[in-house]
């Protein structure tokens, strides 16, 4: 298979939507570009489960908020949602 990837202004570049879905990348995803004797070679990247906690744990820590707040905040949505359930 082949396929043209157009470069457009700013140097960005769209991937094909066929490609994605054969390599099955999500936003998020990268792609490795290798280059040897002049070839190209382009290799998909998911994004580790590892790397999604990083970001987790960034964001978190930026919010401000304490692990007890957090701790709270999902006790106290819990028991909301439980109230709301409607029990066949």
């Amino acid at each position: 298979m082949t396929y043209v990837l157009d470069i457009r202004a700013r140097r960005q570049v769209t991937i094909p939507g066929d490609l994605l879905k054969i390599w099955d990348l999500k936003e998020g995803d990268g792609l490795v570009l290798q280059i040897k004797d002049g070839q190209a070679r382009l290799t998909p990247k998911k994004q580790s489960s590892g790397a999604l906690l990083e970001e987790i744990s960034l964001a978190f820590n930026a919010s401000g908020i304490s692990e007890s707040e957090l701790q709270k905040a999902v006790m106290d949505g819990r028991r909301l949602a439980a109230k709301n359930i409607k029990w066949a």
